[in-house]
């Protein structure tokens, strides 16, 4: 895949730094007990099955461009039964009824805005789908789950003999990190500084609060400072990203 837009991803990945000095995991290192992360277990679900549902639709709805929609299509089949795994491991662990369903619990108004921003993004580009979707979304899927995965591990929700419950927690390290690209090698490459990069420095940075305020939510805390704008003109990192992959021309 083309590295063109990798200051994209850079932009994603700095946003996700900063809310990862956010309340959810400010808090996670003190969690004690399981019933401490029972509300956000519970939320959780909310996005993991509207999230899925969103990934099907947008395959479905891809006719535009073939390549994307192959891209689109094997994303949303890797991640088709994470619902279903989450509920087998609630079940198991004591988070969800038997017979209960996980929808008893209503979703916060935060996850609810999150889940709408990401179903708008079905009505824009297909541009701004894998930015919104992949390089943002899937990126602080993966800071999630890294956080996640060492405490409950910590708090025996989570050992050698569960069955099943790998492939939701763990693999998520291993297929987030993958499918936060996806589909961006088909995405027309601009500069940071151009009226397009500036858009879609303004997507980033909408999404990413929405994130950050949803995960503040799990964490109890209803209301947070938004985010600051990362700018790549003026960070290093993301700027070098940008002139190295023009300088290098490299092209899918």
């Amino acid at each position: 895949m083309s590295k063109r837009m990798e200051w994209v991803v850079e932009l994603g990945r700095l946003y996700g730094e900063e809310i990862k000095q956010g309340p959810l995991f400010r808090r996670l290192p003190q969690v004690q007990t399981k019933e401490d992360l029972a509300p956000l277990i519970r939320q959780l679900w909310w996005q993991s099955d509207r999230f899925i549902r969103t990934l099907i639709d947008r395959a479905d709805q891809c006719d535009a461009n073939v390549g994307l929609k192959k891209v689109f299509i094997h994303h949303a089949n890797e991640e088709r039964n994470h619902p279903a795994m989450l509920v087998r491991w609630m079940i198991k662990h004591g988070f969800l009824g038997a017979k209960e369903s996980p929808a008893s619990v209503k979703p916060l108004n935060s996850t609810l805005s999150c889940i709408r921003l990401n179903e708008q993004l079905l009505n824009q580009s297909l541009d701004d789908q894998v930015i919104g979707l992949n390089v943002l979304g899937e990126r602080l899927a993966l800071d999630f789950f890294t956080a996640m995965v060492p405490v409950l591990k910590r708090l025996g929700v989570l050992d050698q003999e569960d069955q099943g419950e790998h492939e939701y927690w763990e693999v998520h390290g291993e297929v987030d990190g993958k499918h936060l690209r996806y589909g961006l090698g088909h995405c027309k490459a601009v500069s940071p500084d151009s009226a397009a990069g500036r858009r879609i420095q303004d997507l980033l940075w909408r999404y990413a609060n929405a994130y950050h305020k949803m995960l503040a939510g799990w964490a109890g805390v209803e209301s947070v400072r938004s985010l600051k704008r990362v700018d790549p003109q003026i960070d290093a990192r993301a700027r070098k990203v940008y002139r190295r992959d023009v300088t290098s021309n490299a092209l899918t």
